[in-house]
């Protein structure tokens, strides 16, 4: 009966879809606009959009409530997905009316089909719903640092915690877990992202992941395609070059996703903004006229030739943001939506901003541009028509019509009681606990640590000195007379060697990079500092080695692997996590891996 129930299905939707393109232009920007992935984390209706995207004006009202005109646009076109971001998110009750409101706008199109609405949760440092409502775990690299002992227990577990925190709020698409193999640790966008710099690991984490979320019924999307692992530049800043021989391109950038394709159930696969001149060296003429070898995001022979035909995949393929630099320095929207969707991908993410009225003409400009371009073309045509049946499969397979008839009193209450229960949080906890990585150097320190009186702690941001200034607090109540002084690196420097030298014990905790990512995306460019605080931290550590203290070195990122620095340091440990916030509702901070790292330092695990 199922399957005869599918065959049906499949005969209807085929001949539906051939049926529109045999219409007027009209249905065909409709189908074009299945293919497209909006953002809508700001709206500024009367803004000149001119001016916002020379950076005169910037527009910094986020979309909470869906706008009138741009549930019209969902209407209008027939749009198939939208992004959000997380100043789109701020409680159940908002975000669940949001998603509701969407999918209401999307029901009342022409193709009636549901939206993809997803977002970035991957966990750590890239999360998108709001850390007091969600549970956010300590990211990929936390959970590949057990994989020794607890195999891919913790990410399933997690894979499963995620998906079911997303699919009660609404949201259908989780554009995680990233499968990069983090074989360069100077790497500015993947690092903690990574599980692993070992093929294998990566490929039974990012399996397992997608097999807990999906079982949630939320879709998962493997992440960068060919492979983002061995950058030195962050796609939203510049356009990187992999230079890895066919050897280790198989063997590591490939390995992931391949053993997912032939042993999960794959549905989506996200490109990277990369060129790969082995994979494919051929030229293309940018927006100033100028020949450039083909980004990965934007090339045939390694979307199609590779990832479909001798790779095997039969899902979706979807691009990184378009508006990030790696492709929008080269090419206008319509060119690299036109350019992708030749190439075979089936949904164009971010190809262009929704920031004001005008913005919502310019966008049906663009569906009009696109439909007089693949009109004039009957292979990309065919291309085309092939991709809208993949999308429609797949949203009929994972998004539930159903939903839109559930009273909103019984979506939130659902919410409720999943969003942050205790055990999410408990296996948050677990994670950030078993995740840590740690090398004594020096055994004498545990007992320094005990016995005492004064403890100093210096962090990169004063959030994460004070967050573990109250952790260690916590841990030593049955302690008398200790003293802990927490400083950020950007106080005065004579204040920070004052504080050195007054303590018994000091606490050096450094982040790492940063990627445009964790804030958002390309848009924040010219709104967030993202550079690395240059500090001194080899002098404060040096210093409190020469006055006699105890030190410990603690790397919120990657392994610290420079003997300059770590010779100075008792004890050496990694949390790979630096998320940190404060919690209102209590007046107190929360850190995953902060707590984790205190419980470590005074054996209570």
């Amino acid at each position: 009966m199922k399957k005869t129930f599918l065959a049906v299905t499949l005969i209807f939707i085929s001949f539906w879809t051939w049926k529109l393109f045999q219409s007027d232009m009209g249905y065909l920007e409709q189908n074009l606009a299945q293919k497209i992935m909006l953002d809508i984390r700001y709206y500024c209706p009367d803004m000149d959009s001119a001016k916002i995207a020379s950076g005169e004006e910037k527009c910094k009202t986020p979309i909470t409530e869906l706008p009138e005109e741009i549930a019209e646009l969902i209407s209008e076109t027939s749009l198939g997905g939208i992004i959000l971001f997380a100043d789109n998110l701020q409680s159940v009750e908002q975000i669940i009316q949001l998603t509701t409101d969407l999918q209401q706008a999307a029901a009342k199109s022409e193709l009636q089909q549901p939206l993809f609405i997803s977002v970035d949760q991957e966990g750590g440092r890239v999360v998108r719903l709001p850390r007091t409502l969600a549970t956010s775990f300590t990211g990929n690299m936390s959970i590949g640092n057990t994989y020794k002992t607890d195999g891919t227990t913790l990410a399933t577990q997690v894979g499963k915690a995620i998906g079911s925190e997303l699919n009660v709020l609404g949201i259908n698409v989780n554009h995680a877990p990233s499968v990069d193999v983090n074989v360069n640790p100077r790497n500015p966008v993947i690092n903690v992202r990574s599980f692993s710099n070992d093929p294998k690991v990566v490929a039974d984490l990012g399996i397992a992941t997608v097999n807990g979320m999906q079982s949630q019924g939320v879709l998962a999307t493997l992440k960068h395609f060919p492979g983002h692992g061995d950058t030195d530049i962050d796609s939203h800043h510049g356009l990187p070059i992999v230079h890895h021989d066919n050897e280790t391109i198989t063997n590591v950038d490939l390995y992931p996703f391949q053993q997912a394709i032939d042993k999960s159930d794959i549905n989506m696969i996200m490109t990277a903004h990369i060129q790969y001149p082995k994979l494919d060296n051929s030229m293309v003429i940018n927006k100033f006229g100028q020949k450039m070898m083909r980004p990965a995001t934007i090339s045939k022979a390694i979307l199609t030739d590779l990832l479909r035909d001798k790779m095997g995949y039969k899902g979706l393929i979807i691009t990184d943001a378009l508006d990030m630099a790696g492709i929008a320095d080269f090419f206008t929207p319509v060119e690299a939506t036109l350019n992708t969707f030749e190439a075979g991908t089936d949904i164009a993410m971010m190809p262009m901003k929704i920031r004001t009225r005008s913005d919502i003409e310019g966008f049906k400009s663009l569906l009009k541009s696109l439909a007089l371009r693949v009109n004039e073309e009957s292979e990309i045509k065919n291309t085309i028509r092939e991709s809208v049946l993949r999308v429609i499969k797949v949203k009929n397979k994972f998004i539930a019509n159903s939903s839109l008839e559930t009273p909103m009193e019984i979506k939130i209450n659902q919410a409720n009681q999943t969003l942050g229960n205790e055990k999410h949080q408990a296996l948050e906890k677990q994670l950030a606990q078993r995740g840590l990585d740690s090398n004594i150097k020096n055994n004498k320190i545990v007992a320094a640590l005990k016995n005492s009186k004064s403890i100093h702690i210096v962090a990169a941001k004063y959030r994460q000195a004070k967050a573990l200034e109250q952790f260690i607090n916590d841990k030593i109540t049955t302690m008398p007379n200790k003293k802990v002084s927490a400083l950020s690196i950007k106080a005065p420097k004579e204040q920070q060697l004052m504080n050195v030298i007054q303590s018994e014990v000091v606490i050096v905790a450094i982040d790492g990079m940063k990627s445009l990512v964790m804030v958002g995306g390309a848009e924040d460019h010219q709104q967030e500092n993202l550079d690395n605080n240059k500090t001194n931290i080899l002098e404060l550590l040096k210093l409190a080695k020469e006055k006699g203290k105890s030190t410990i070195l603690v790397s919120m990122n990657l392994p610290i692997q420079n003997e300059a620095i770590t010779q100075y340091a008792d004890w050496v440990i990694t949390t790979f996590d630096d998320s940190t916030y404060f919690d209102k509702s209590n007046k107190r901070y929360k850190s995953p891996a902060l707590d984790a790292l205190a419980s470590i330092l005074f054996e209570q695990i």
